[in-house]
């Protein structure tokens, strides 16, 4: 990678922390391994006790054991909390809400284990499973009563024997995560009933509905209020105004998006397909936190180290929608079909379906540009691919005529700021 784009992409708000330790909360770390690694294992994500109590306080028996090989708690949830994403159509904000849930109960889970138990696989392992049910329970409701409870417990009972003694310690070491962790998510705001959302009367080249499916309720209007883990919303003041307010350089926006659309190549249409994940995938949130844990780097990190970058990671890419979604609903910004049916071509339609939300920043671009920030302070060999990973996700959203460029460039930017100072909080919490 030539030094100039490091440069830039660092400029943008990447920052990374190099440094070693000998023994942390982590374990032997490699002389090379960053430092935030030792600090974002020894962080407690949740730590006040709630004031409700779980139907499940009750101690089950361990289940008889199974035929096979154990499951690794912390894939196996992510895994499974993908499929169920896929399964109920979650949209991306909330995809990225449940992921970071779930991945903060594992870490808090796992540091805890560790902290009371020592250097415990097994024991670190049962609790995982046994928190891990109860969370996921929780934010599918739609799926059979006592599902993933009972699949948490069936999980967790491989990694333990009928004469363990420190079963119903793990069990009510894991409900207590998980009871903090659910009472965190009932009072994040997200649960709030929001009146139909249009937009204000003074809101220049104002978001309408778009064809084909012409909804006029657009999607998550609340969003911005919700709670983040680290970066409040407001660092959405950052972005700049949006360039409908420069009707020069505005009109030219629209001009290039329209001539994209009319010669798009193979290549880039395979880029908007590929990153277009509608409801029904993993969406945005869900492809990096893939991209995260097939990478043999990602293996090669201690278990509570793995917890831990992925705790940060999906918190930042949550904090990353909800200051999305802030600029979004502060500006209201018609989407490019709108501009392009207006002044050019009455009866185009992108290549891919425009979402029911305003157009900028992207919110693609904006997910991709913290999750990159992240990945490459966790792994900075990999910097250059996860950096070129953001930015083709942020042209994909022009390739498929949803967005302009300067939703893509703010997105990416307003994105690797949020990856900042995720860590920059984290940094100043230990």
């Amino acid at each position: 990678m030539k030094d100039i784009t490091k440069r830039t992409f660092l400029k943008t708000g990447l920052v990374l922390f190099s440094g070693s330790a000998a023994l942390t909360p982590c374990g032997s770390l490699a002389a090379t391994r960053p430092a935030l690694f030792s600090i974002l294992c020894a962080h407690r994500w949740l730590t006040a006790d709630p004031a409700i109590t779980l139907e499940n306080s009750v101690v089950p028996p361990i289940a008889v054991q199974m035929a096979g090989s154990k499951q690794a708690p912390l894939i196996f949830w992510a895994r499974t909390n993908l499929e169920l994403i896929k399964k109920y159509r979650i949209n991306p904000l909330r995809a990225a809400r449940t992921l970071s849930y779930l991945m903060v109960t594992l870490h808090d889970v796992h540091g805890l284990c560790i902290e009371k138990y020592g250097s415990a696989p097994a024991q670190c392992a049962t609790a995982m499973h046994l928190a891990a049910g109860t969370v996921v329970e929780h934010f599918f409701p739609e799926e059979i009563k006592g599902r993933w409870i009972g699949a948490g417990i069936l999980f967790a009972s491989q990694h333990a024997t009928r004469t363990t003694p420190d079963w119903a310690d793990l069990w009510r070491l894991s409900q207590q995560v998980a009871q903090r962790t659910i009472a965190h998510a009932l009072t994040d705001g997200s649960a709030r009933i929001n009146a139909m959302a249009q937009p204000p009367g003074n809101i220049h080249l104002a978001w309408k509905a778009a064809p084909p499916l012409w909804s006029t309720r657009p999607a998550e209007p609340g969003a911005s209020t919700w709670r983040p883990w680290l970066v409040p919303s407001a660092v959405g003041d950052r972005c700049p105004p949006p360039l409908t307010l420069d009707e020069a350089r505005y009109a030219k926006e629209i001009q290039k998006v329209h001539h994209t659309h009319q010669h798009l190549t193979p290549q880039q249409r395979k880029i908007a397909d590929d990153w277009n994940l509608e409801l029904g995938t993993v969406s945005p949130p869900g492809v990096w936190l893939l991209k995260a844990i097939e990478k043999p780097a990602f293996l090669d990190l201690a278990p509570i180290e793995q917890t831990a970058a992925l705790s940060l990671l999906t918190a930042a890419m949550f904090d990353a929608f909800i200051a999305c979604w802030y600029v979004k609903f502060t500006w209201w910004t018609e989407r490019p079909v709108t501009a392009i049916r207006r002044l050019h071509d009455p009866g185009f339609l992108p290549h891919v379906l425009t979402p029911s939300f305003p157009s900028y920043p992207s919110g693609h671009a904006t997910v991709s540009g913290a999750a990159a920030s992240l990945l490459s302070n966790f792994f900075p060999q990999h910097q250059e691919e996860w950096m070129q990973a953001a930015q083709e996700a942020s042209d994909s959203r022009l390739y498929g005529g949803i967005h302009f460029s300067f939703d893509n460039e703010e997105g990416l930017s307003l994105g690797k700021k949020v990856g900042a100072l995720a860590i920059s909080a984290i940094m100043k919490n230990t």
